[in-house]
C-alpha cells in the first residue's frame, strides 16, 4: 500500500512537470551577462553550453537585460557559446562546474562577424561573484587522491567533512557551524538521505552514505545559503552520485588493512615484559580488513542494437568489504574467588553490611555490618548461585581489572549501485540512482559464555533517486526530483544466550520460552556486567521520501527559482526490541551498606547481588511495534538580481510546515500535569493516551503545528576587482528539531508497550528479592489505558510545544581574493544564534527551599521525627521519603520533558582557507577560531546528553558547548610529482607517476566535565552537582608530551583548583571551563601512489596503480582519558592513548 501510494504521487508528478514542487538540488549552475564592448546589455543573444563529456547542449537566450542562466547542471566541464549579429562568436572551454556552486561568466563580445570565434580557455572562476553562500567544494582530485580508510566498513566519503572549515565533533555527530549535533541535513542528488528516528546521521551501519567509488564530489554548506535548502541547524553535506560519459572508464581495485603493517603502540609495548618472541608478551590488536570491488561507467552500447553515445549513458559499482575474525584485548574486572565464596576481606576497611538487620532506634536506621565482612552461603540467593559457576576465574590479581578479554567480530559488507542518464533531446533529461546494501556482522566481547556482550545484525540499507529536467522555453527550465532512502536493521542474540536461560536460573517474572535470553545483570564499583546491553532482538526501519521540484525563470535583470517539497520520514519497529523482555537487574554498594553519611564508602555491589536483592529493575511487555510518521511541506521562492557588472543580490524566502510526528499503531503516551491521578488520591499528573475510545485524548499527535516558520534569506556579492569579492548575507532557517523528530523518546508509550521499572525507594531496601521473581508483572492483558499505569516509576513528558521546531539565525560576511599562482583566500567572519533547541529539563525535581528540612528529607514518609514535623503523606497508599513527597508530582520518580524547545547557542567564528585548484599541486588548508555557548544544554537535536544542576535556575546552565572547539587547522593536499618526463621509457615508468597527499589537523581538546558526588540527589533529585572554583589555576602547566599514564606524578588537571560544595548546596561552577579540555589532536595521515601506463586501448590508457596509506604517519602518541573525578586521587592524570599508534592500508587498483 506505502509503495503503491509513491507510485501515484511519482506517476502524477511527473505528468505535472511545471508542478511548483521545491527542490534541493545538488547540481550546479552557470549563469552570467552579455555586454557589448562598452558594457551594455545584449539582448537576444543566442547562448549554448556543451557538457564536454556527454555532448549534452542547452540552450538559452539572453534577457532584455543580457541575463542568461542554466540551472540545474550536472557537475563537470562545459563550453559556453554565444552568439549575436553584428558580434564575433564567443565560446568558452573548460568551465568546470562544482556541487551546488553558481559559476559566474560574463560574455562581452567584440564588434565582427559572427563566423569569426573569440576563443577562451576557461575554468572554474576562482571568486564566487554571483552568490553569498559560505561552502568548500571537496573536489575530485581529492576524492580519488587524499588518504581514506578502510575502517570497520567501505571508505566512507563523508569523513572527509571532518576537515573542512566550521565543523566540530566528528563525522556522525558533527556540529556545523555551532548548531546542534545531529542536526545537519544530508542531500544525495538532490534528495534528503537523513534518518527521521536519530536527525542528521545517514543511512548506513558504518555511519557513512556507502562508497566512495559512487560520488564524484561534495559540497559542505555551512552559511547564508540560498532559500532552495533548509531543514537543517547547521550545514547541509551535499553530494553527487557518478554518471558515465561517452569513453568507457572504469577500474577494479583491493584495498586491504593487517595489523602486520601497523606499528605496536604504547599500550602494547609498556606490557612486554618478557624477550622478544615469548608468547607472553601481548598482541597487537588483530586486523583483517579488505575492501575490493569494480566500477565501470560509459555510454549504453548494444553490439547491432543500440549506441547511447551523446544519449544514454550508465556508471555502475560494485563493492565488497570483509572483516574476519578481528580481535582485540581489554580488561574487565570481576569478582575474585574469595568474593563467590562471600568473603569480602580484600575489600579492607569497606564494611559490608546485612540488609536484614535495618532498624530504626531512637528515630536513627542503623545496620549490622556481616561478622569477619563475609556473607555465609546459606544467605545467598539461589538465583546469584546459579550464575556463579558461569563466572571465569581471574586472570590477574587485585579487585578490579584482572581479567583480559578478547572481543571478536567479523564483518561482512556488500554494496551495488547503478546510475543511468538518458538525454531525449536538447529540452528534456532523466536519470536513475539505485544503490542497494548488505551488511551482516556477527560481535562478541566482554566476558565468556552467555556472560558476553554479543550480537548478530543484518542491515538492508537502499538508495533510489529519480531526477527530470525540462526546458520548457528558451529562459524557463524545471527539475523534479524523486527521492527514497530505506534502512532496515534486524539484530538477534547470539546462540550462547538463546537457551532458555530464566528458567535455568530459576528466575521469574519475565518473558520465558525455549529461546528466551540471559538477563542483564549491571554493576557499580567497577565491575563489568553481564548480558547483551541494551540490545537482544528486534527490527526496526527507517524511510525517508521525497517529491521535489524546481522551476527556473530569467526575467530582465532577475533569475527566478521557485518550488516546493513534500518530504516525508518513516519509522517502523516491529518488534520492538524486547532486550528488557527478560529482566535488567541493577546491583549498587548501597543495599548492603551503612545508612546515612557512610552509605557512599561502604557495601559493595557484587554482595548485594549475592543476596540477590537489586536496587533497580526493569522488565519490558511488549505487544505491538511503532508506525511513526514525520512530515514537513516547504516552499521557496529565490531571485538573484544582477544589479550591476559588479553587484549581485540573493534575496529569497522560504516556508517550511512541521507536522510532528505521530504513531499511527497509537502506542505514544504521555504524563499530562492536568490529569487527575486515581490511583495517587486524585492528585493532578497521570498518564495520557493518543488516540480515540475509552481513556484517550482523542487526539492524533502531542505536538502543535506551528504555521508561522518563514526563513528570509538575504546576501549580496560585490566584486570590487578582477581579484576580489566582497560578500555578505543573512539567513533565518528551521529544523526539525523536538517533536519533529525521534531521538530519546522513542517509543515513548506505556499502556500497549511499557516497562515496569521499579526503583529502592529509600536508596538502601532493595526493590526486590529476584528469588521471588520480578514484581510487579503485567497487572493485566495489553493494550492498558489506565492514567495510573506508571506509578511509582520515572515517565516522559510530551506536550504541545515540542511541535515546536528549531529556530537558527545566520549571518555572515567574507572577503575572497585571487592570488598569483592560481590560488585562492577566503577570510569570513560567522555568526549564528539558535533557539527553540532541545534540552530533555527535568520536570520533577524538589524545589531548593526544601533543604531547610535537612536531613528530614531522606527519612521515610512515617518516620516519627517526620510526623512530628507536621508532614503527612500526599496521598494514602504513598510509601517513600520525605524528599519524594515533596516532589511537585510525588507520585512518580523522574519525569523528564523530553522534546522541550527552550535550549539556545551562540556561535561566532573568524573562518579562513586557502585554496589552490585543478593543477599538479591542489591545496585546501582551513583555519576556525571559534566560540560556542549554550544554555540548558542545546547539544543534539534529538536529545541531550548534559543534565541541569537545577530546573528552577535553569539561567546558571549557560556554558560552552560540549563540541567546543577554539581553533582548528586544517591542510588537505595532493601533489603529482613533476618527475619521470624525460630520458627513456624504462626511466618515465619508474620516475614518473608519483603523487603524494595527505590530511593534516591540529585542533584544541575536547571539553571535559568534572564528576562530583551528588549529595543532593536524596533531597532534591536534581541530575547533577557541580564542582566549585578555588580560584588557582586549573591546568598544571604540563606539557602534553611529559604526560605518562604509568607516572602518577604527572597530571594534566590541578586538584586544587576544584572545592566540593558544602552540606545542602550547589555548585558555582559551569557545566564547561574552557581550561578543562584534553590535550590537543595532532594527526597526519598520508598517502602516496604509483601510477605506471601498462597500455593503450584506442587511445586510452590502462594504468595500474599502487598506493600506500597511513593514519598518524608519524606514530604519536598522544595521551588522553583524563580522569576529572574530584573523589579520585588520581584526578588530573593521563589514564588512556588519545591518538595512536600508525596504522596503514595498502591499495591496489587498474584503471581504464
Amino acid at each position: 500500500m506505502f509503495i503503491r501510494k509513491i507510485t501515484y504521487q511519482v506517476v502524477c508528478l511527473l505528468a505535472l512537470p511545471l508542478a511548483l514542487v521545491y527542490g534541493q538540488t545538488g547540481s550546479g549552475a552557470i549563469s552570467g551577462q552579455v555586454t557589448d564592448p562598452a558594457g551594455a546589455a545584449v539582448p537576444g543573444a543566442a547562448v549554448r553550453l556543451i557538457q564536454e563529456a556527454t555532448n549534452r547542449e542547452l540552450a538559452t537566450v539572453s534577457s532584455d537585460s543580457g541575463i542568461y542562466s542554466f540551472p540545474a547542471l550536472e557537475v563537470g566541464a562545459y563550453t559556453l557559446n554565444v552568439e549575436v549579429a553584428g558580434f564575433k562568436k564567443v565560446s568558452r572551454t573548460g568551465i568546470i562546474v562544482a556541487t551546488a556552486t553558481r559559476v559566474n561568466i560574463d560574455a562581452r563580445m567584440e564588434v565582427g562577424d559572427v563566423t569569426q570565434t573569440v576563443d577562451v580557455k576557461d575554468e572554474a572562476p576562482l571568486l564566487s561573484a554571483a552568490s553569498s553562500d559560505l561552502g568548500t567544494s571537496f573536489q575530485p582530485k581529492f576524492m580519488k587522491d587524499a588518504p581514506l580508510f578502510v575502517s570497520g566498513g567501505f571508505r566512507n566519503p563523508e569523513n572527509f567533512i571532518s576537515y573542512l572549515p566550521g565543523v566540530n565533533n566528528g563525522v556522525q555527530d558533527s556540529s556545523i557551524n555551532g548548531g546542534p549535533r545531529r542536526g545537519k541535513e544530508i542531500l544525495i542528488d538532490g534528495a534528503s538521505h537523513t534518518n527521521p528516528e536519530s536527525g542528521g546521521v545517514a543511512f548506513s551501519a558504518n555511519g557513512g552514505i556507502g562508497s566512495v567509488e559512487q560520488y564524484g564530489e561534495f559540497k559542505l554548506l555551512n552559511s547564508n545559503f540560498s532559500a532552495e535548502y533548509g531543514r537543517t541547524a547547521g550545514g547541509i553535506e551535499v553530494f553527487v552520485t557518478k554518471s558515465g560519459t561517452n569513453q568507457f572508464h572504469g577500474g577494479v581495485f583491493e584495498y586491504n588493512r593487517n595489523d602486520a603493517y601497523d606499528a605496536a603502540g604504547w599500550s602494547i609495548n609498556r606490557q612486554r615484559k618478557f624477550p622478544d618472541g615469548d608468547t607472553r608478551n601481548p598482541n597487537k590488536a588483530k586486523v583483517r580488513q579488505n575492501e575490493y570491488g569494480l566500477n565501470i561507467g560509459g555510454p549504453v552500447w548494444i553490439p547491432g542494437v543500440y549506441n547511447g553515445k551523446n544519449k544514454s549513458f550508465f556508471y555502475f559499482t560494485r563493492n565488497w568489504y570483509r572483516q574476519a575474525n578481528a580481535s582485540s584485548t581489554a580488561i574487565a574486572s570481576i569478582a575474585t574467588q574469595a568474593m563467590r565464596g562471600g568473603d569480602f576481606s580484600e575489600l579492607g576497611s569497606k564494611l559490608i553490611y546485612d540488609p536484614d538487620s535495618t532498624q530504626t532506634v531512637n528515630g536513627v536506621v542503623t545496620r549490622t555490618p556481616f561478622a569477619n565482612n563475609q556473607i555465609p552461603t546459606n544467605r545467598f540467593s539461589s538465583v546469584s548461585k546459579n550464575m556463579l559457576g558461569l563466572i571465569p576465574n581471574p586472570t590477574g590479581p587485585g579487585i578490579s581489572s584482572n581479567f583480559s578479554v578478547t572481543n571478536l567480530g567479523i564483518r561482512d559488507l556488500d554494496i551495488w549501485s547503478i546510475k543511468a542518464d538518458h538525454v531525449f533531446n536538447d529540452t528534456n533529461r532523466v536519470s536513475f540512482f539505485l544503490s542497494k546494501q548488505n551488511i551482516t556482522q556477527l560481535a562478541e566481547g566482554g566476558l565468556p559464555g552467555p556472560l558476553a556482550n554479543g550480537l548478530y545484525t543484518l542491515d538492508k540499507p537502499d538508495t533510489w533517486r529519480a531526477t527530470y529536467d525540462a526546458s520548457i522555453s528558451p529562459t524557463f527550465f524545471n527539475h523534479f526530483v524523486f527521492g527514497l532512502s530505506r534502512y532496515n536493521n534486524y539484530f538477534d542474540q547470539l546462540p550462547q544466550h538463546k537457551q532458555g536461560w530464566p528458567e535455568k536460573l530459576g528466575l521469574k517474572g519475565v518473558a520465558t520460552d525455549g529461546s528466551s535470553s540471559f538477563p542483564i545483570v549491571t554493576f557499580t564499583d567497577g565491575l563489568t556486567g553481564f548480558g547483551n546491553d541494551p540490545k537482544n532482538r528486534g527490527n526496526q526501519s527507517n524511510w525517508t521520501y521525497t517529491l521535489s521540484d524546481t522551476a527556473s525563470k530569467v526575467l530582465g535583470r532577475h533569475d527566478l527559482k521557485f518550488g516546493f517539497e513534500y518530504h516525508r520520514g518513516r519509522t517502523f519497529q516491529e518488534p520492538l526490541d524486547d532486550a528488557y523482555a527478560h529482566g535488567r537487574f541493577n546491583y549498587t554498594n548501597f543495599q548492603t551498606a551503612a545508612p546515612g553519611a557512610s552509605r557512599a564508602t561502604t557495601g559493595y555491589s557484587f554482595a548485594s547481588f549475592l543476596l540477590g536483592g537489586p536496587d533497580s529493575a526493569r522488565r519490558d511487555f511488549n505487544t505491538k511495534g511503532v508506525n511513526i510518521l514525520y512530515v514537513t511541506d516547504s516552499a521557496f521562492l529565490t531571485d538573484n538580481i544582477k544589479v550591476t557588472s559588479r553587484l549581485t543580490l540573493n534575496i529569497g524566502i522560504r516556508y517550511e510546515l512541521y507536522f510532528p510526528r505521530f504513531d499511527q499503531n497509537y502506542t505514544i503516551s504521555s504524563f499530562d500535569p492536568s490529569v487527575p491521578n486515581p490511583g495517587a488520591g486524585g492528585l493532578p499528573g497521570a498518564l495520557t493516551f493518543l488516540g480515540e475510545g475509552p481513556g484517550r485524548n482523542g487526539k492524533k499527535r502531542f505536538g502543535n503545528i506551528y504555521p508561522t516558520n518563514f526563513g528570509p534569506r538575504l546576501g549580496a556579492a560585490y566584486q570590487l576587482n578582477q581579484k576580489t569579492v566582497l560578500r555578505g548575507g543573512y539567513g533565518l532557517y528551521y529544523s526539525a528539531a523536538n517533536g519533529n523528530t525521534g531521538g530519546g523518546c522513542f517509543p515513548c508509550g506505556w499502556g500497549t508497550s511499557y516497562s515496569s521499572a521499579p526503583q529502592s525507594l529509600d536508596g538502601l531496601a532493595p526493590v526486590f528479592n529476584w528469588d521471588n521473581g520480578f514484581t510487579p508483572g503485567p497487572p493485566r492483558p495489553l493494550p492498558v489505558v489506565d492514567p495510573s499505569f506508571a506509578n511509582g516509576q520515572s515517565v516522559l513528558i510530551l506536550t504541545g510545544e515540542d511541535g515546536l521546531p528549531g529556530k537558527i539565525q545566520n549571518w555572515s560576511f567574507n572577503v575572497q581574493r585571487e592570488l598569483p599562482g592560481s590560488w585562492f583566500l577566503d577570510v569570513a567572519y560567522v555568526g549564528m544564534k539558535s533557539t527553540h533547541l532541545n534540552s530533555a529539563t527535568p520536570y520533577n525535581q524538589v524545589t531548593p527551599g526544601q533543604l531547610k528540612y535537612g536531613d528530614l528529607l531522606s527519612l521515610n514518609i512515617n518516620d516519627a521525627r517526620v510526623v512530628n514535623a507536621g508532614f503527612s503523606k500526599p496521598f494514602p497508599s504513598f510509601t517513600g521519603t520525605l524528599a519524594q513527597a515533596l516532589r511537585p508530582y510525588p507520585q512518580y520518580l523522574n519525569i523528564t520533558h523530553t522534546y522541550l524547545g527552550n535550549a539556545g547557542s551562540t556561535y561566532n567564528a573568524l573562518q579562513a582557507k586557502v585554496e589552490r585548484r585543478y593543477k599538479s599541486l591542489s591545496v585546501l588548508m582551513g583555519y576556525t577560531w571559534s566560540k560556542g555557548l549554550s544554555n540548558v544544554g542545546a547539544e543534539t537535536q534529538t536529545g541531550s546528553g548534559i543534565a541541569v544542576q537545577d530546573q528552577y535556575n535553569l539561567g546558571n546552565e549557560k556554558s560552552y558547548q560540549r563540541f567546543d572547539t577554539p581553533q582548528v587547522l586544517n591542510l588537505i593536499y595532493t601533489w603529482d610529482l613533476p618527475f619521470g618526463k624525460k630520458g627513456s621509457n624504462l626511466v618515465k615508468k619508474v620516475t614518473g607517476g608519483w603523487t603524494v597527499s595527505g590530511i593534516h589537523q591540529y585542533r584544541s581538546g575536547t571539553l571535559l566535565q568534572p564528576t562530583v558526588p551528588n549529595t543532593l540527589a536524596a533531597s532534591l533529585f536534581n541530575p547533577v552537582l557541580r564542582a566549585n572554583l578555588s580560584g588557582s589555576s586549573i591546568r598544571t602547566g604540563t606539557n602534553r608530551t611529559d604526560l605518562d599514564p604509568d607516572n602518577p606524578g604527572v597530571r594534566w588537571f590541578d586538584r586544587n583548583a576544584f572545592t566540593l560544595p558544602g552540606p545542602l548546596q550547589f555548585g558555582t561552577a559551569a557545566a564547561f571551563l574552557n581550561d578543562l579540555r584534553t590535550p590537543p589532536v595532532l594527526s597526519e595521515s598520508f598517502s602516496i601512489v604509483k601510477r605506471t601506463i601498462l597500455f593503450a586501448y584506442k587511445d586510452q590508457p590502462v594504468d595500474l596503480e599502487l598506493r600506500a596509506d597511513a593514519s598518524n604517519v608519524l606514530n604519536r602518541t598522544l595521551f588522553g582519558g583524563i580522569n576529572v573525578n574530584l573523589t579520585d586521587p588520581n584526578f588530573g592524570r593521563a589514564t588512556a592513548v588519545q591518538v595512536g599508534p600508525r596504522f596503514m592500508q595498502l591499495g591496489i587498483k587498474v584503471n581504464f
